[in-house]
């Protein structure tokens, strides 16, 4: 019916258009989904003009310098939140911003440029990566994070070396991101941290970039090639032959959120299961609809972690 069409519109974009309310009145609830959803599939929308754009290092420069860098920061900035309230006030159908927003709360503690030095190029591009990856397969998503530019510089990773371990992602990753609290040991964060450590971002002009500007690169001398152990199972250790980008990422990062996902599976499908109810549903589940996440805990196991089904 209509109210039902607004009603559902409501909860899935922004702000419902008279056109878009429409196309799924008259529709059964299956193929509003259908059409709501899409294939998950999206066109990026065209960035800002300055998305490519690098400067040197503002904490090196003088400071003349480090203002007008800042100062541009911040203009970018502004410009990057317009841009996507644009996007979110033109949303239509299928609802992509909606779902691009939800994953970024909860993928991230702040949307913005503060003292970490996050440069507005880097949050576009954690955004891109969230709005392609909004009905994707989940532990690929958590795989793509964990190694995303402003996640690293947000949460310290940048700073995590093999004599100065940072837990502050390994920690969030279990916590916030998975599997929710009491489903891991502060030993299991320590370890984490371990596997984490030696990743950079090429942000600064004046600074390394590897693999091309703001993209993420591995330094080899600041990772702990050690063996680790987390929940219960073990990474090995890596030679200086094997202490490589590629292998580091693939038999350590990789195998850290495979290890999560083994071992946690049934929190993992109902911490995520209830966090996508409480948004699009209804924010204070009674016992009944309890029911319903748990059946949505098990589709999203049977599915391996695919987020649209």
């Amino acid at each position: 019916t209509l109210n039902q069409a607004y009603h559902l519109l409501r909860r899935i974009t922004f702000a419902p258009t008279v056109a878009a309310v429409n196309q799924i009145v008259g529709k059964t609830p299956e193929e509003a989904v259908e059409l709501l959803l899409g294939d998950g599939s999206t066109a990026t929308p065209t960035p800002p003009a300055w998305i490519d754009v690098m400067t040197e290092n503002p904490a090196g420069a003088d400071i003349f310098t480090r203002n007008s860098i800042e100062g541009q920061w911040r203009s970018n900035y502004s410009d990057l939140v317009r841009w996507w309230a644009e996007l979110m006030r033109k949303e239509g159908i299928p609802a992509i911003e909606k779902l691009t927003q939800f994953w970024s709360s909860h993928f991230t503690s702040e949307f913005t440029v503060d003292e970490g030095y996050i440069p507005p190029q880097l949050l576009y591009r954690q955004n891109k990566l969230i709005r392609e990856s909004r009905l994707g397969n989940f532990k690929q998503f958590a795989k793509d994070i964990t190694l995303d530019g402003a996640m690293l510089v947000y949460l310290g990773g940048t700073l995590n070396t093999k004599k100065s371990p940072n837990e502050n992602y390994g920690r969030e990753l279990m916590e916030l991101y998975t599997c929710g609290l009491g489903q891991y040991s502060e030993g299991d964060v320590k370890e984490a941290a371990r596997v984490l450590t030696g990743w950079r971002v090429g942000r600064f002009n004046d600074e390394p970039k590897p693999n091309g500007d703001y993209a993420t690169y591995f330094s080899p001398p600041d990772h702990d090639a050690g063996s680790k152990q987390v929940l219960g199972m073990s990474i090995v250790a890596r030679d200086t032959d094997t202490n490589t980008e590629y292998l580091v990422k693939t038999e350590e990062i990789n195998k850290l959120v495979d290890i999560i996902f083994e071992i946690r599976a049934d929190a993992i499908a109902q911490f995520i299961s209830r966090k996508i109810y409480r948004y699009f549903v209804y924010s204070s589940p009674s016992g009944t609809d309890e029911n319903v996440i748990e059946q949505m805990a098990t589709l999203f196991k049977q599915n391996n972690f695919q987020i649209r089904p």
